[in-house]
């Protein structure tokens, strides 16, 4: 349910885009957007929920039987082709021929990704960081031209409110394309209150220094080993391990 004016309610139905969480190795993205929707499921706006998925592969995303799940097996090339150059279909429109979707409608993205909508369908996007466009021959030459077809700036010029997972992400929205700040909001992410595994602690030292990322040029590891060599250097640090965490 939405509140206007402090006093007048309405239903909204929010569409959760979960595509990237259909990933066969769910990227820092994938386990972000995953555990958002575990707690969404768990909130208020769980009856307000309708989570769309896409993918071919045989195991699809498992959801509590209240939640509202449209899932889809198009190939991704054939979708994302489609609205890279026709700018359809519409993925409102084409949820809404599955189920009913009361008005005002919201799109949530929790990624960059393709999206085609109605002018009416607010979209929420959320967007992690913008090294894409600073530093793109840090990726590889797919992954630019999955940005390039993407098309970040239009997508964030579309967006009604955009969610920015860090100061820093705010500024560059900023100073970069020019959003006015009033359409920002920042938000951290979360961090999970999970015990870990005991098994995994057994051979980590008292001290150490975690760093969790995949293990790939853009993320500059070569730096941290570096600034670890100058520590250990240090007589003081000179039992400090360092710990990775994450996709090699």
């Amino acid at each position: 349910m939405g509140e206007i004016s402090g006093t007048t309610t309405i239903t909204m139905s929010i569409i959760f885009d979960a595509r990237s969480i259909d990933s066969k190795e769910p990227t820092g993205v994938g386990i972000f957007s995953s555990t958002l929707l575990t707690h969404l499921q768990k909130s208020e706006i769980a009856q307000d929920l309708i989570v769309f998925s896409n993918t071919t592969q045989k195991k699809i995303l498992s959801l509590p039987p209240d939640i509202t799940h449209i899932h889809t097996r198009i190939p991704n090339k054939i979708l994302n082709g489609a609205i890279t150059v026709t700018k359809l279909p519409h993925l409102d429109t084409y949820i809404g021929n599955r189920h009913t979707l009361p008005n005002p409608l919201t799109f949530f993205a929790p990624n960059l990704q393709f999206i085609a909508l109605k002018k009416e369908t607010r979209l929420v996007l959320t967007v992690h960081d913008l090294s894409f466009y600073h530093i793109p021959w840090w990726y590889s030459p797919k992954m630019r031209l999955w940005h390039t077809l993407v098309n970040p700036q239009k997508l964030i010029e579309r967006a009604d409110t955009l969610i920015a997972v860090s100061h820093t992400t705010k500024e560059d929205l900023v100073n970069t394309f020019h959003v006015p700040e009033n359409r920002i909001k920042v938000v951290y992410p979360g961090i999970s209150r999970e015990n870990p595994n005991p098994s995994i602690l057994q051979n980590i030292p008292k001290r150490f220094i975690l760093c969790i990322s995949s293990i790939e040029p853009r993320k500059n590891i070569e730096l941290l080993f570096e600034a670890f060599a100058n520590l250990k250097k240090n007589p003081r640090h000179h039992d400090v391990a360092l710990v990775l965490a994450g996709p090699i």
